[in-house]
């Protein structure tokens, strides 16, 4: 009987791990979004959070570390996304004025 409540002990405590991790990376993914990573202080925070989600890692199944860079990675394209389709309609625009031009007077 001993052996089963020192067990049920473990097992609270390592639920209570879970969900304190939980919390810690849902706090850490949460302030990762387009304005932060803009910052430009960015780089130095993140090592920050990394290295919190490194400590994480010892104690999940699944990397903090691995879900912080993935949020990072996808919000960057999305952000490359965006701007690639802001800047389409303007390059299209000069490639067809840079076609237009045969001569170096047309310049002046």
């Amino acid at each position: 009987q001993d052996i089963i409540q020192a067990g049920a002990s473990d097992i609270a405590g390592l639920k209570r791990v879970e969900v304190l991790s939980e919390t810690l990376l849902g706090n850490l993914e949460g302030r990762i979004d387009e304005s932060f990573i803009s910052k430009p202080n960015f780089d130095d925070v993140f090592k920050q959070m990394m290295a919190i989600a490194a400590d994480l890692d010892a104690v999940r199944a699944t990397k903090a570390t691995t879900i912080l860079e993935d949020r990072v990675k996808k919000l960057r394209e999305r952000m490359a996304a965006q701007l690639e389709a802001k800047a389409k309609a303007p390059l299209a625009q000069i490639s067809k004025l840079l076609a237009e031009l045969k001569e170096p007077a047309q310049l002046m």
